[in-house]
């Protein structure tokens, strides 16, 4: 071997060549694909000019059958070339292609949360500020969701489920005798499932119980079933209701 070949495979020679490709290529690379890009965006421009008509015809057909979504991927091929009827009829197939969705899933969740309803109804009318119908059923969800929550007591629970929970909680660890360890109930959170004819409430409660072995802490779940349609302010009409363990703990 010579000592030029030496002097060419020692380390430090081979560092820097190492360092030199990696150097150009992080330099060339970014610079090839960015001429790569420009090369097909020229293109999908120069196809835009030639075949103008028949691509606004086509997204006009689309948008004509209701086929939003595919007006879109059509149109969004080639925004880039700044056509204002183009981008005119891509606006409009986005705001309708929106406007379906929501009213696919107003459909599929109405009568289930009357809550969610409200938030599709009211970004519904909101677009279409004009559609008597979007603003009528604003108006049916924001009485109805009034209405439910005019059940409720204003720190947020649910009138007599803490008192349920309560004489449950005693039922299940007195002794034969009736006694009990005294204990504390604190609420944690309430939230309702609006099922039309139904009302769900779920109660979320802690119980801190002082005992001779230790202090002992329960976390329940407790669900009340309500009849709505004989259910009014200051009366509750119930069906069903239940208690489930979540948690326990010693200490």
């Amino acid at each position: 071997m010579t000592n030029k070949f030496k002097e060419l495979s020692s380390p430090p020679i081979i560092m820097l060549i190492a360092f030199l490709v990696g150097f150009l290529s992080l330099r060339i690379v970014p610079i090839m694909e960015q001429r790569r890009q420009e090369k097909a965006l020229q293109k999908v421009k120069e196809e835009f000019v030639i075949n103008r008509k028949k691509i606004i015809d086509d997204i006009k057909k689309e948008i004509s059958v209701k086929n939003y979504e595919l007006a879109l991927q059509k149109s969004n091929k080639y925004l880039l070339s700044q056509d204002k009827e183009l981008m005119e009829l891509n606006s409009k197939a986005s705001k309708e292609n929106e406007i379906q969705k929501l009213i696919a899933d107003s459909k599929q969740e109405l009568t289930q949360d009357t809550k969610t309803n409200l938030r599709i109804y009211k970004k519904l009318s909101k677009i279409y500020p004009t559609n008597k119908i979007y603003k009528q059923k604003v108006q049916f969800y924001i009485k109805r969701k009034n209405f439910i929550e005019s059940l409720f007591n204003k720190d947020g629970t649910f009138p007599f489920l803490e008192d349920d929970l309560r004489e449950e909680f005693i039922n299940e660890n007195s002794d034969e005798r009736g006694r009990l360890f005294s204990f504390e109930i604190e609420h944690i959170s309430t939230s309702y499932h609006d099922k039309g004819d139904d009302l769900i409430i779920e109660g979320i409660y802690k119980i801190k119980q002082l005992t001779g072995a230790g202090t002992f802490y329960y976390t329940y779940l407790a669900e009340k079933g309500v009849d709505l349609r004989n259910s009014k302010k200051g009366s509750i009409t119930e069906e069903y209701f239940i208690i489930y363990e979540k948690d326990f703990d010693v200490k």
